[in-house]
């Protein structure tokens, strides 16, 4: 029987995931009480001989964070670092909580994507009861169809940025397609996993998040066309078009919907249009320049990029503070070549994990996380620092568990 403790640990987890699309102060206050459940909870001797068995998975996360951490000495504004630092601790937290009892959490994997699942679908909800309360107290139910609908005004009840909760969208489609469409029977399948496949394609679709949909719509058509799910690639391509056509013929005005939809809202053309991001892009490869091998360190970029904003004249970026909007070269410039250098080694070595042992999971969900990464600075912020970590530490759990389990098959044929 399961010690009250380890159901208080894994009740814990199954909150800090099921609160990632919901509530970031809450999955913290969530993910500190898991922590603390861990040190009390006691078992210290078996939990530290996994840690020390399986030493060596956590060395490319601890790399991420050392580098982070030494940033603060070469920055002149140590209060920003300290920032950074703090919400960077879950990097190499999280996977040595979960490592320290690999079966434990291998035996919970489905729950706790479920529970990433979950909240998705409870963000869903929440987001459309939102739009809709607002369209009939302004008595404009065109605009639930409309672009006014989308990306952050379609998330700004729950204050999270479209593009972290694409992400956490598509690793949730990506799960539920895996345990529930992969391996389904055609004698036994049920209809709840595709009402919730739904309402996540749905949703996702809504927030347009360029690089999320590109990404999700290539792997997905990739996947149905590979397993050979060909009605229900047709069932998912009637569907983006029904989505399309329903809100395109449902609206008074259609000269500019598209334009605004597809090319002013994604940030393709408009005044926040990709060339505009590609010239920031090239300010900050400037700053790289200045000091190539160390960066400006964890608590300056932030700094430096505002001058270089200001100086450009680009007062939207300014004003809000803008991070360069790209994951690599937000490394590149804080912690310079050798940042960069241990991230994507931490990236490559979890990448050739999921190679070695198949895990195509994790692989999918790590590619985009790398894909997004492209135009988003992920590991600036909480939700991509958390599911990182989470997306990585499950991946090395599944990887040890296999580890033990084919040596207990060996062992047993012996």
């Amino acid at each position: 029987m399961m010690k009250a403790s380890r159901k208080y640990s894994i009740f814990l987890l199954y909150g800090v995931v099921l609160f990632l699309p919901l509530n970031l102060q809450l999955n913290n206050v969530l993910l500190f009480l898991f922590t603390l459940c861990f040190i009390f909870e006691g078992e210290w001797k078996s939990k530290w001989n996994n840690i020390k068995q399986h030493a060596k998975y956590l060395i490319p996360f601890l790399l991420i964070f050392l580098s982070v951490t030494f940033g603060y000495f070469n920055s002149t504004y140590a209060a920003n670092a300290i920032g950074l630092i703090e919400r960077s601790i879950p990097i190499i937290l999280l996977p040595l909580l979960l490592l320290s009892q690999p079966e434990l959490f291998q035996f919970h994997k489905k729950t706790i994507f479920n529970a990433l699942a979950a909240g998705c679908v409870i963000a869903a909800l929440i987001c459309w009861g939102s739009l809709l309360i607002q369209a009939i107290s302004e008595q404009s139910f065109s605009n639930i169809f409309s672009w006014r609908s989308t990306r952050q005004k379609a998330t700004s009840i729950l204050d999270i940025h479209p593009s972290y909760i694409s992400i956490f969208l598509f690793t949730a489609i990506g799960f539920i397609a895996k345990t529930h469409i992969n391996r389904a029977n055609n004698k036994n399948r049920k209809t709840g996993p595709y009402v919730v496949l739904v309402i996540l394609i749905t949703f996702l679709f809504q927030l347009l998040s360029r690089t999320a949909l590109i990404y999700f719509m290539f792997a997905s058509i990739l996947f149905l066309v590979l397993q050979r799910k060909f009605k229900l690639l047709l069932g998912y391509v009637l569907l983006i078009a029904t989505l399309a056509l329903t809100i395109f013929y449902g609206l008074e005005d259609k000269s500019q919907y598209f334009e605004r939809v597809l090319l002013k809202e994604t940030g393709i053309a408009g005044e926040e249009n990709l060339d505009k991001r590609v010239v920031r892009w090239k300010v900050l490869l400037d700053l790289f320049a200045e000091r190539p091998l160390l960066g400006h360190g964890t608590g300056d970029v932030e700094i430096m990029r505002a001058i270089k904003f200001k100086e450009m004249d680009d007062l939207t970026a300014y004003k809000h503070k803008y991070n360069a909007h790209n994951q690599y070269l937000e490394t590149l410039v804080s912690q310079g070549a050798v940042g960069l250098f241990f991230l994507l080694f931490a990236l490559g070595y979890l990448i050739y994990i999921c190679l070695r042992t198949k895990s195509y999971f994790f692989l999918f969900a790590l590619l985009g996380f790398m894909f997004c990464a492209m135009t988003e600075s992920l590991l600036q912020r909480s939700w991509g620092i958390v599911y990182f970590s989470l997306i990585s530490g499950m991946l090395l759990v599944a990887n040890v568990s296999n580890q033990n389990q084919s040596s207990t098959n060996h062992n047993l044929r012996s």
